[in-house]
């Protein structure tokens, strides 16, 4: 900057100390008000937040604090983003990855080393934290099982510790280790992924700076490094790594790693933050609708209640606030609290969380009340309006039914989906957790086909392998 950020924003950590100034909206800004935010940052002054972003240029110090540019979209370099810190002890370097939390105090304005005007949200930062590319740019989403242990061959020894699936990227961190005969090379150059059918071949990432596999291993050193490739689809794959070593008279084949997903290591950082925290969600807040982008298969109902519609008359204006999911939900409580028997799993296991649900087979809708029928018929009204009750009529329910249908017909009666996904060849993959009255399970990846309203398993795949159903 032309122009030295810290005196323009000392008087911002002077002035978000004083009560006087203290703004009455303090929420926290969701990611489409962050967003906003770049255009117009007065008009989220006082507004909470937490961000990623990536330092440039040196920061500057004085008594008061540090201060600093970031980008507030760090892998693309974008968003330009002035902080200040009261932390006086906190250093940083240009390049640093950051995670801030703080408070927006409005819009920077200066110039740039080419004396062009240029415009910028300032942010009061509570606390600062050096954090990871892999943190701010592209954190775990899923984490894979590897199912092969470490490999042996002429004394060198290659393992798969762990392998995390990014929205953008797959990191395989790998161990080799050489007690045999000479010196000795994984090329991670040659790493390659086979996954339902379709090979992906080792993928660079210049700005990670992960650790890197040394060659030319002497015996008795082991090396830890990542390989990074595309990303993946949470399914299973296979890992292939070629190596050789000095010794030309050994004949060393290529070390082939197989993995999968359980049930644990296919649940998103996120998800099992939910699990952890055991939540109970509630959509109405006692004065209106409230949208918390519900999800049948993490949430917990316990003793509440999504909406009051056996005493309080829902409006079309409610519903509007609300996602297609959480509509049928509402829908489905009417009935529910009833004792209506569900015959979709997804709706059996959403209401199963719910203390006060009993399944009831004497259900009639007669039982219902003049309050939740005229909510009943205000529901069904919007959902045909809205275009239909989505959840009954995707293709990847039709394909999961059938494969739980088709389960039940082999005698597998206590069986679940695991997940859905389009097939490259067409159809869909089911996979399918089965386990015996012994409590042994496995799994099974049933190929499913939908068309003309009507799901049909044809056969099953298992390594790009498919074995046709008689």
């Amino acid at each position: 900057m032309k122009q030295k950020i810290c005196g323009l924003l000392a008087m911002l950590l002077l002035l978000s100390g004083c009560g006087s100034s203290t703004p009455t909206d303090t929420s926290p800004m969701s990611e489409d008000e962050i967003t906003q935010m770049y255009s117009d940052p007065d008009s989220f002054k006082g507004r909470t937040l937490e961000l990623y972003g990536r330092v440039f240029n040196e920061p500057e110090y004085d008594d008061d604090g540090v201060y600093f540019q970031m980008w507030g979209d760090p892998e693309n370099g974008e968003r330009n983003t002035i902080v200040a810190c009261k932390d006086t002890s906190l250093k940083l370097q240009d390049d640093d990855y950051v995670h801030i939390s703080g408070s927006v105090s409005g819009k920077y304005e200066g110039e740039n080393a080419l004396g062009s005007k240029i415009t910028a949200p300032a942010i009061v930062a509570d606390s600062v934290e050096v954090v990871t590319y892999q943190e701010a740019c592209a954190p775990t989403l899923y984490t894979a099982t590897v199912q092969t242990a470490a490999q042996t061959q002429c004394g060198y020894t290659v393992s798969v510790d762990s392998v995390e699936l990014a929205e953008k990227e797959t990191r395989v961190a790998v161990t080799v280790t050489n007690n045999g005969a000479a010196a000795f090379s994984i090329y991670d150059s040659n790493a390659k992924i086979v996954q339902n059918g379709k090979q992906f071949e080792r993928e660079y990432n210049s700005y990670a700076d992960y650790p890197e596999l040394q060659s030319d291993l002497m015996v008795g050193a082991s090396t830890t490094g990542i390989i990074t490739f595309p990303a993946l689809e949470k399914a299973d794959f296979d890992i292939t790594l070629t190596g050789s070593s000095d010794d030309w008279d050994e004949s060393i084949a290529p070390f082939t790693f197989h993995c999968t997903f359980d049930d644990a290591a296919a649940q998103t950082q996120q998800e099992l933050a939910a699990e952890q925290a055991a939540p109970t969600y509630m959509l109405y807040d006692g004065t209106a609708t409230k949208s918390i982008d519900l999800s049948l298969t993490d949430t917990v109902i316990g003793s509440n209640k999504l909406w009051p519609t056996d005493t309080k008359t829902i409006t079309t204006d409610d519903l509007s606030k609300l996602m297609q999911n959480e509509v049928a939900a509402v829908r489905n409580e009417i009935y529910a609290r009833h004792g209506y028997t569900f015959t979709t799993d997804e709706w059996k296991i959403f209401f199963a969380s719910a203390e006060w649900y009993h399944a009831d087979s004497a259900y009639s809708n007669d039982m219902l009340n003049a309050t939740e029928k005229a909510n009943v018929d205000t529901i069904l009204n919007y959902e045909k309006s809205a275009g239909g009750q989505q959840e009954k009529t995707r293709p990847e329910d039709m394909a999961s039914q059938a494969a739980l249908n088709y389960c039940q017909t082999t005698g597998w009666t206590n069986s679940r989906v695991n997940f859905v996904e389009s097939r490259p060849a067409g159809g869909y993959y089911v996979n399918v957790m089965k386990i015996d009255d012994s409590d042994n399970s496995y799994e099974e990846n049933y190929v499913v086909t939908v068309e003309n309203g009507k799901a049909i398993v044809t056969g099953t795949e298992q390594f790009g392998e498919f074995t046709p159903i008689d």
